[in-house]
């Protein structure tokens, strides 16, 4: 069984949610433990090892282990900028883009949508188990 890791933010009563993203956004994501989570749009971001998560980390946030399926790595060169995650509308637009190519050109054409590189060891899921807590 391989194991995969995810960032994920504390919020109220120490729940689990997406790193970037708002409560009512389309690509917040609320994480219970040991049970199964899927996008409404797009993929989820996970880590290839415990030290790209680290890299990763951020103030607030925790690493866990899970399971994942899906996993194929990101075959293209920029992801849009963590404050853009926020805005509901540039989300869905990234994410229907059909190609690799065409979703780089997507920053040519969306200005306000950023564009930063993915973290080291960072691939995509097509849903997503945390198992527990790296500590």
């Amino acid at each position: 069984m391989k194991y995969y890791y995810k960032v994920v933010s504390t919020y109220s009563h120490g729940n689990l949610r997406s790193v970037m993203g708002r409560k009512k956004s389309i690509c917040c994501l609320m994480y219970p433990l040991n049970r199964w989570v899927k996008p409404k749009i797009g993929k989820i971001f996970i880590f290839d090892t415990l030290g790209n998560a680290n890299s990763f980390l951020l103030y607030g946030c925790k690493i866990y282990k899970c399971l994942a399926v899906g996993v194929y790595p990101i075959k293209f060169n920029k992801i849009p900028d963590p404050p853009v995650f926020l805005r509901n509308r540039i989300i869905p637009k990234f994410w229907k883009v059909k190609g690799n190519k065409n979703r780089e050109k997507f920053f040519l054409f969306n200005k306000n949508a950023g564009g930063i590189e993915p973290p080291t060891g960072t691939l995509l899921a097509e849903k997503v188990k945390l198992i527990m807590e790296e500590k």
